[in-house]
């Protein structure tokens, strides 16, 4: 399961899997992403939200379940 996981995540592009790695894997929260990539908070919210929908397309149900509950383990 962990290989998949990190096989489609290294699939993300460059932007979303960054954003999505320091968001869920590191629990940061959007404001703090945004300044520490200097990007503006909406970016970082719009590649959130693509690395979602790539996630939601390559992986099965229970994969993107466990991939989203990650951080509160």
């Amino acid at each position: 399961m962990e290989t998949i996981i990190k096989k489609t995540l290294s699939e993300l592009p460059p932007k979303c899997r960054v954003v999505f790695t320091l968001s869920r894997m590191e629990g940061k929260k959007n404001q703090e992403i945004a300044d520490l990539l200097g990007m503006s908070i909406n970016t970082v919210k719009k590649q959130k939200q693509k690395a979602l929908e790539l996630l939601r397309l390559r992986l099965t149900p229970e994969l993107l379940s466990f991939l989203l509950i990650l951080p509160a383990l």
